[in-house]
């Protein structure tokens, strides 16, 4: 298994525990009174840093490599690292992301500041530059057999 493809899934699975556990703590009757200020937190949590980065870690894993035209091995190689890097961006900007709405959502709802709007604005920006690098990065490796 790639490395990569077990960064995004050990992840995954981190996000799943941190959504489920936040979604039990909040129902808790002491602590139910701050649910509307993490609920959608934990939903990112859930969806795009559990569900999401497990999709994205089995498709690099199991979607056929590209194949990469060289005159050597060596041009190959880099150029196949050169795609892995953009896996590498795809993993920290999706959880950049995931860690700046963690931050921002619940403190723009308990004390309203310009400052956690841009740590929302930021937060959806990483998310989309991951989503729209993981469609250019997996594209090219839908194919027929």
């Amino acid at each position: 298994m790639p490395t990569l493809t077990r960064w995004f899934i050990k992840s995954g699975v981190i996000y799943l525990a941190l959504g489920l556990g936040m979604n039990l703590f909040f129902s808790l009757p002491h602590y139910s009174y701050l649910a509307p200020d993490f609920t959608l937190v934990y939903i990112h949590f859930l969806t795009i840093g559990w569900l999401t980065q497990t999709i994205i870690g089995v498709s690099w894993w199991l979607f056929p490599r590209p194949s990469v035209q060289a005159k050597d091995s060596s041009h190959r190689s880099s150029a196949l690292n050169g795609i892995e890097i953009l896996g590498w961006f795809i993993f920290i900007f999706l959880n950049l992301g995931l860690c700046l709405r963690a931050f921002g959502e619940p403190l723009q709802a308990l004390n309203p500041a310009p400052v956690w709007d841009l740590f929302l604005i930021f937060s959806a920006l990483f998310l989309w530059l991951g989503s729209i690098l993981f469609v250019f990065l997996i594209w090219g490796r839908i194919r027929e057999r």
